[in-house]
């Protein structure tokens, strides 16, 4: 009797467990924080403070390394940047990323992984390469950034300080000066 009683005690010890178990791992499952869920992309128009114009390709195509322009801020795709995440190396502080436009999917790169004052600055094939990678470094104003270059350490600016439509956009050393300045707007 006590032999039959511990038997059919411990099936439903048993059963009655794995319900509590189910019924946990469900509401986990289900319970899931909302910060948890997926975010829609973010994405960014780089606004030069010198000549108040925005960052953009110079042929809207999907197709080949366009250079990188100023032209009249429209809020296009081909003017928004998507900001990803990408790290220099393993335990790095600085926050590294890549800019993916939002028109052609492409990286924003240094022509040629060049480590030149006054190379281009081109919508690349994302590779994951370092000419790839940029740190938003935060100016004395609040929202306005340079963009550094991890490769070359230089940063993005208009060529000559210029305030014309379809201006080039290259690298420079840093020199914080007004045509290096961005206001890094969320779309």
């Amino acid at each position: 009797m006590a032999r039959r009683y511990v038997r059919v005690f411990g099936r439903r010890l048993f059963t009655l467990g794995t319900a509590l178990v189910t019924m946990l791992s469900v509401t986990l499952v289900h319970a899931a924080p909302a910060s948890a869920a997926v975010q829609p992309p973010k994405y960014f128009i780089f606004d030069n403070i010198h000549s108040q114009m925005c960052l953009d390709l110079s042929t809207r195509t999907s197709y080949g390394e366009p250079q990188l322009v100023q032209s009249i801020c429209d809020r296009s795709w081909w003017q928004q940047w998507e900001r990803l995440d990408a790290y220099a190396k393993p335990f790095d502080s600085a926050y590294w990323y890549e800019f993916v436009n939002r028109a052609n999917h492409h990286c924003l790169d240094v022509a040629d992984s060049s480590l030149n004052n006054g190379a281009a600055v081109i919508s690349g094939y994302c590779d994951g390469g370092d000419s790839q990678r940029w740190k938003m470094e935060l100016t004395s104003s609040y929202g306005v950034y340079v963009l550094r270059n991890l490769k070359s350490k230089k940063v993005l600016e208009i060529y000559g300080i210029s305030k014309s439509y379809r201006a080039p956009a290259v690298q420079w050393d840093c020199w914080w000066g007004p045509n290096q300045r961005w206001y890094g707007s969320e779309v």
